[in-house]
C-alpha cells in the first residue's frame, strides 16, 4: 500500500511538470516568473493626434465623412474597421506611426490615379506632421482614406 502510494505521487508530481512546460505555466526561458514578464511590457501612449476621413465614391458621386480623430494612440489601437478593411496602430512615437493595413488599399498616385496591379499595402508609416492618402482597389465604386498624424 505505501509502495503504491508513493508510486501514484511520483506520477502526479511528473504530471504536473509535464503539464506546467506544455502550457508554459511558471517560469520562462529568462528565469523570471512568466507574470513578471508580462506586465515589464508596458506599451507607451502617445498624446498626439491621429485622423482618418473616409470619401466613398462611386460612378454616380462621392461623399466624404467627417473626420475620426484618436488622441492618445496606443500600439494595438484599431482605427479603421469598414468595408473590409481593418487598419490597426503597429508602433507609434513621437516622430512616426506604423499602421497594420489588413484590406485591399494602395496610395494613390500623385496624379490620383490607383494602382489596380499593385499589391494591397501591409502596412504604411506616417511621419509626424504629414499624411497619406489610401484608396481601394476597384474602378466603378469604392472608397479613399486620408490619414494624418499630428
Amino acid at each position: 500500500m505505501v509502495n503504491i502510494r508513493k508510486r501514484l505521487t511520483c506520477i502526479g508530481i511528473m504530471i504536473l511538470v509535464v503539464t506546467m512546460s506544455v502550457c508554459g505555466c511558471g517560469v520562462s526561458s529568462t528565469g523570471q516568473p512568466r507574470d513578471t514578464e508580462i506586465s515589464s511590457q508596458v506599451t507607451s501612449i502617445v498624446q498626439n493626434t491621429l485622423s482618418v476621413q473616409e470619401t466613398e465614391w462611386s460612378e454616380l458621386g462621392s461623399s466624404t465623412a467627417e473626420p475620426v480623430v484618436f488622441t492618445p494612440l496606443q500600439q494595438g489601437d484599431v482605427v479603421y474597421d469598414s468595408r473590409d478593411t481593418k487598419i490597426t496602430i503597429g508602433e507609434v512615437d513621437d516622430s512616426k506611426i506604423v499602421l497594420i493595413i489588413d484590406g485591399y488599399m494602395v496610395e494613390k498616385g500623385d496624379d490620383g490615379t490607383i494602382d489596380l496591379r499593385a499589391d494591397p499595402l501591409e502596412e504604411i508609416e506616417v511621419e509626424y506632421g504629414s499624411s497619406v492618402e489610401l484608396a481601394s482597389q476597384s474602378m466603378s465604386s469604392g472608397f479613399d482614406l486620408i490619414i494624418s498624424y499630428e
